[in-house]
């Protein structure tokens, strides 16, 4: 066969699958005309889909489905009524940011409606995944009070969702899909972080660690030469001035505090991350500026199993969240050889602490 015939032959049969996958998608998914896209651009209802006002949230909830077993979620919000503040209706002192919530107002206000159909069946609310939604979302604003939607089949051919609005069933909207995402988050995702204990190495006074009956205690000292050192202490016995290497780690502790992830906001969770029994308590003392003056704060944390990154699972106290921290200096304290001690130039220091 001529080469440039079967060149010809094998690119009208892609065109022939082409056509058919396009005349297929457009039997479930209607064909979008001009008309339709110049409605969509020009509609206040189209341009906005729901009513809602710039930071108008006062309650959110949305269905999740975690694992995607179709066993889906609930979280729902509430603002506090001087409007600074979320909570999770769950437990509300989990430590939450506004400044996602607020996304979530312009988010809401955002998504567009690309087509409309009207009239619809309840046979035909299968074919648009409307009949058993994959989400539902749910929000009241200041102004115009408690408004919903359900989210259904997504369209490959135009990249768009199939909603429903308000409990309408004889309307179904097909929305821009950028929006999908922003109601995928957990709890997890919208913890703030700064509402956590923080300092800096420079700040912290002492760090204890006290697994079972035994206690370790690292002090921030100088030693006899008015140098900067740092003196451990086993189960309240003389304290010995350790290594620099022990002492670098513990200035590099902060570093490891890995506050950027959290894995759970359950208390039941505990058991998961080792968090339940034969735990390691670790509690840091440091020093604060507050309104002129240096304060010294305590901060405790719960330490539970390692992951396969020897980083451990941890629980801020007072919360029920399950943090990551970084594990190697908490098991270099434990296990560390009290005849390691401070070496000068030429000889070792003196192990008693001034």
């Amino acid at each position: 066969m001529d080469k440039k015939l079967r060149n010809i032959l094998v690119l009208a049969g892609v065109l022939i699958l082409l056509c058919v996958g396009y005349a297929v998608a457009g039997l479930v998914f209607p064909k979008e005309t001009p008309e339709d896209t110049a409605a969509a651009e020009t509609s206040p209802e189209a341009a906005t889909f729901l009513q809602i006002t710039e930071d108008g949230l006062t309650a959110l909830s949305y269905t999740y489905d975690k694992d995607g077993d179709g066993e889906a979620e609930l979280w729902s919000f509430t603002r506090s009524a001087d409007g600074e503040t979320w909570h999770w209706a769950d437990d509300p002192a989990v430590p939450l940011g506004s400044s996602a919530f607020y996304g979530y107002s312009s988010t809401l206000y955002g998504i567009r409606v690309v087509n409309t159909l009207t009239d619809v069946t309840e046979e035909q609310w299968a074919e648009y995944g409307l009949k058993n939604p994959v989400k539902t979302v749910t929000f009241t604003d200041k102004v115009y009070g408690t408004q919903s939607f359900c989210i259904g089949a997504y369209n490959t051919y135009n990249g768009t969702y199939c909603a429903c609005k308000n409990g309408d069933t004889s309307t179904v909207y097909l929305l821009d899909g950028e929006f999908y995402a922003e109601f995928e988050y957990p709890v997890e995702s919208l913890v703030h972080y700064d509402d956590l204990p923080a300092f800096k190495p420079e700040e912290m006074l002492s760090l204890t660690l006290t697994q079972g009956e035994r206690t370790v205690t690292l002090t921030r000292g100088v030693d006899g030469e008015g140098k900067g050192v740092w003196f451990r202490s086993l189960g309240g016995e003389a304290p010995v001035t350790v290594a620099s290497d022990l002492a670098s780690s513990l200035e590099l502790l902060v570093g490891d505090m890995d506050y950027l992830t959290c894995y759970s906001v359950k208390e039941t969770d505990f058991s998961a991350y080792g968090l339940h029994e034969n735990v390691t308590r670790m509690t840091v003392v440091y020093a604060k500026t507050e309104s002129g003056e240096e304060v010294e704060k305590t901060f405790t944390l719960t330490l539970g199993s390692v992951d396969k990154y020897g980083y451990y699972y941890a629980n801020p106290e007072g919360t029920t969240l399950t943090m990551l921290l970084g594990g190697s200096v908490f098991h270099k304290v434990m296990t560390y050889d009290d005849a390691h001690v401070a070496v000068g130039d030429d000889t070792e220091t003196d192990t008693a602490a001034p």
